[in-house]
């Protein structure tokens, strides 16, 4: 069995979940500090693939609740 992805590549069927042709280095992701900039991983993506997306949904959808954690950093000469 032979499986020709040129066509499914070409008509944006073939996305491996990142909505378009993976990038082919590091230099040429998207950089921002915009967290809106970025897409909500699907577990699908290499940098997420070990990580258990599915339990951090209401992380990335915003919907926590308490206090926000305060952090503090000292500078030591």
């Amino acid at each position: 069995m032979k499986t020709d992805h040129s066509q499914a590549t070409a008509d944006a069927a073939h996305t491996h979940g990142r909505g378009g042709t993976p990038e082919a280095s590091r230099a040429e992701r998207s950089t921002s500090f915009e967290l809106v900039d970025f897409p909500v991983p699907t577990g699908r993506e290499e940098e997420w693939r070990f990580s258990p997306v599915d339990r951090l949904q209401r992380l990335f959808a915003g919907d926590l609740t308490g206090d926000a954690p305060t952090v503090t950093v000292e500078n030591d000469p």
